[in-house]
């Protein structure tokens, strides 16, 4: 089979935005190491809750990681970024939801890992006419208590999810617990066409962004676009995480690293406006 070749243009702008998620990442991970040793002493949040959102964490972490690279080299293959980078967002909210509500999503997202388990230990395979049963490696009873909770749990449900609220219901409840956590989860959210339905509609945009007529100009000019909307997502997604743990647990070390990665962030994209900048954060 032949080799497919691409064109990269990298640029000392990527490489730094490459190299502020590395540290961004690195930061996460310890947030999340940093939660478990809270959760042994903590009474305000419930295990659950713990439970849940360092497993978000650092799920985001992992996502986080196939990131770099794809700033970096600022080629074809950086639309591939945008629905790693909406999943990463989406971890992250939810990690500051499940943290800010009170215990009911924590409890509710562990009934549906477990009630999604058990309803597909089979699964019908379906290819050219044949179709078989694949049964699950793994065998969990319906006679356990982890399995009888969750059926009893979505028994009367009209809808079975994971969280009940979407994610403008989740700014919300977030920002019960800190304003300024909300405001940065949605300012990924209305960032509007730029953003968001970008991110969503990652796929499409790949087709039209790179193919034979380009949308708006150059593809050098479409790679730097979708380079700054996924750097707002991550950067803003992150110090919102930030913003939320510095309120719930002030003791925690890393936490306001995340919101000075955001301050790095802004100043870098605005150096004009520096002084304001710091000015707005040291009133946090």
């Amino acid at each position: 089979m032949q080799k497919v070749h691409f064109k990269t243009n990298p640029t000392n702008q990527s490489e730094e935005y490459a190299q502020l998620i590395d540290v961004i990442l690195v930061v996460l991970n310890r947030v999340s190491v940093e939660l478990t040793f809270e959760s042994q002493r903590n009474q305000s949040l419930s295990e659950d809750q713990f439970r849940v959102s360092i497993r978000l964490i650092h799920s985001a972490c992992v996502l986080g990681t196939m990131l770099p690279d794809l700033i970096k080299e600022q080629s074809i293959r950086l639309p591939h970024a945008l629905p790693i980078t909406r999943m990463f967002y989406e971890r992250l909210l939810s990690a500051a939801y499940v943290l800010s509500d009170g215990g009911p999503a924590a409890k509710q997202a562990i009934h549906y890992a477990v009630y999604s388990v058990f309803k597909n230990q089979k699964k019908l395979f379906s290819a050219g006419g044949y179709q078989e049963v694949i049964p699950g490696r793994l065998k969990i009873s319906r006679e356990s208590k982890e399995v009888t909770e969750a059926l009893d749990y979505f028994k009367n449900a009209k809808s079975i999810r994971e969280f009940n609220h979407d994610r403008q219901g989740r700014c919300k409840v977030i920002g019960n617990v800190s304003k300024r956590a909300k405001i940065h989860f949605q300012s990924v959210e209305q960032a509007g066409y730029s953003l968001s339905s970008e991110i969503v509609h990652g796929s499409y945009l790949s087709t039209v962004l790179y193919s034979d007529q380009a949308r708006d100009g150059t593809p050098e000019k479409g790679l730097h676009e979708t380079t700054t909307w996924i750097m707002i997502a991550l950067v803003f997604s992150s110090e919102a995480l930030g913003h939320l743990l510095r309120s719930l647990c002030p003791s925690l070390p890393s936490p306001p690293l995340l919101i000075d990665a955001g301050k790095t962030f802004m100043k870098f994209e605005v150096p004009e406006a520096a002084d304001l900048i710091n000015r707005a954060y040291g009133e946090s």
